[in-house]
């Protein structure tokens, strides 16, 4: 019988090759054995539960993800000391599935606790405050926030010199959503759509530059958003 470290290596290669689900078939075995190997309520487990939530959300099967994530959370918080690094960044993970989904009521308490315990454990300046910060944009958005938006992506560009580009490309997006709302706001919204596919286009993630640039067109010829 293969070891957890074992399966857990198969699970990187084949993830890594685009196998996705023979890389689930795996991932779920040694979720098994950790099981089986530590109890219910152990870190390890949590960390399986995070894989298969991980996969599950790269073969585009979203709530799977967030049940496994939020499986992970809960025995985060009920094996390790209060507001851990380990639950923060996964608390921070799943505000930002939530909030993708619609789901705000349920994601700006998470994202919020998450944004204070990486503040309180990492700085009030801390890079990976962003994330929990991206959710909880999103959600402004949601509920036509403007002002809100704004205030909560000037913090993340705030720290873009620290960050993967690709997060200040999202704040850029979110912040484009935003301003579109308002008519009078038209060319900070295209500057903020461009400034997004910029960004994107240099970090080769080109169907996310697509759809800056399709905000942008709609900018300029008042058309419709996508």
């Amino acid at each position: 019988m293969p070891t957890q470290e074992a399966l857990a290596s198969l699970v990187t290669i084949l993830k890594s090759a685009g196998r996705l689900e023979e890389a689930l078939g795996y991932a779920r075995e040694e979720y098994t054995l950790a099981r089986a190997t530590f109890g219910d309520a152990h870190p390890e487990v949590a960390t399986s539960c995070l894989n298969i939530g991980s996969l599950e959300g790269e073969l585009g099967r979203a709530e799977e993800a967030i049940t496994w994530t939020s499986r992970a959370l809960r025995l985060f918080e009920s094996s390790l000391p209060p507001d851990h690094p380990l639950w923060t960044t996964t608390a921070s993970n799943l505000a930002s599935d939530l909030s993708e989904l619609g789901r705000c009521d349920e994601a700006v308490p998470l994202a919020e606790r998450a944004l204070r315990a990486r503040r309180a454990h990492d700085g009030a300046d801390a890079p990976r405050a962003a994330y929990p910060l991206l959710a909880l944009a999103e959600c402004a958005v949601a509920r036509g926030d403007t002002p809100a938006t704004l205030a909560l992506t000037a913090q993340i560009r705030a720290l873009a010199a620290t960050l993967p580009k690709r997060v200040t490309a999202d704040a850029w997006m979110l912040e484009a959503k935003a301003l579109r709302l308002d008519r009078r706001r038209a060319p900070d919204a295209a500057r903020a759509a461009r400034e997004a596919q910029t960004l994107f286009e240099g970090e080769g993630l080109l169907a996310e530059a697509r759809i800056a640039e399709a905000l942008l067109t709609t900018q300029r010829t008042g058309a419709s958003p996508p």
